[in-house]
Parts: structure tokens; sequence; C-alpha cells
């Protein structure tokens, strides 16, 4: 609902595992030369509160370029964050709710400006509403029952003709799931 237009097609409980524990810290999903401005990804993440406030992903987009010398560059790099990007999920009635979303994300207001010393912050700063995920998040979050689902978004700029996609885990700990990757053409 807070994406219109924009579907997956979703294998039913199938991901692609990146995790280095598992021994799987990259994976490359190709693209086959697809012609495209931006690409979503729905993601599973499998992380904890040891993973917050780091970096714990990076996604690579290659593309195919007509100088032999260019296949395979990376045009867009994206570090994935938690908070952020991906989120943990921790069910509502656990003991506290510790997971990383909660509610719809709304598009972020403008920047808060820097304040003098004798100035006041703007009301929406201040505990304990700040602070507000549209302030940090770059990504969609969906909750459902048993996991917190994220969308990350890569924007090409211009229609470019993507190769692959590497998927990197960052660390020894974090892990996340590729469920699907739809594109605008």
């Amino acid at each position: 609902p807070q994406l219109p237009g924009v579907g997956f097609n979703v294998a039913n409980g199938q991901y692609a595992l990146v995790s280095n524990r598992d021994g799987k810290s990259s994976v490359v999903i190709p693209m086959g030369s697809q012609e495209v401005k931006k690409i979503y990804i729905l993601t599973v993440s499998f992380l904890d509160n040891h993973d917050a406030f780091s970096e714990v992903g990076r996604i690579d987009v290659k593309i195919n370029a007509p100088d032999s010398r260019m296949m395979g560059q990376v045009v867009r790099s994206r570090t994935l964050s938690t908070p952020g990007d991906l989120d943990y999920f921790w069910r509502e009635n656990f003991m506290v709710r510790v997971g990383t979303h909660k509610g719809r994300r709304d598009t972020a207001p403008a920047l808060i400006p820097m304040l003098g010393k004798d100035e006041g912050d703007w009301a929406m700063a201040k505990p304990p509403l700040f602070p507000q995920a549209s302030l940090w998040a770059d990504s969609v979050a969906v909750d459902l029952i048993n996991s917190t689902l994220n969308v990350i978004e890569i924007d090409l700029g211009d229609r470019v003709s993507v190769k692959e996609i590497d998927f990197q885990t960052l660390g020894l700990d974090p892990a996340f799931g590729i469920i699907a990757i739809t594109a605008e053409k």
C-alpha cells in the first residue's frame, strides 16, 4: 500500500540468503541486461539488537556498457544500515517493543535546521517524539506476523543495462534474505 504501482512476484517461502555464517557472504543475482531506471528489492532481515546502529550489508548494481572495459562496472553502491534500511523484528506483545519499525513511515520533513545556543528546538525533535523514523529511514517497512520486510529502492537515474546485482553482508553476524526484485523500466 505504500508503494503504489510496485508489485513483487514472490516465490512461496523462498529467498536467497546473504549470510557470512552460512558461507554466503555474497550473492549475485543476474539481471539479464535488463534496461531499468529503478530497482526495488524486497528483503527480510536476520538481525537483532546486537546489530543496531551499524552497517550490515551492501548492494552493488553492475551494468553492461558499450565499452568492454566498463563491463560489470558498479554504477550504484548502497550500504545498508540498521535501523534505516533493514529492520529487525520483535513481536509487539513481547515484554517490550524493541523492533526497529513501528507504524507507517511518512515522507521525511525538511532537515531540522542548525539552531543557535539560545534558540529552541522544533517540537518534533524533542523526546519522546524523536527520533522519528521519517528523519532517518530510507526504506519502506512492513510488519508481518512473524517478521518485518523492507523494500530497498535503488534509483539509477537514467535507464541503464543492468548485468547483475551483488548483495554482500558486512560483519560476522548480520544476515538478510532477498525475497524478490522488481524494476521500473
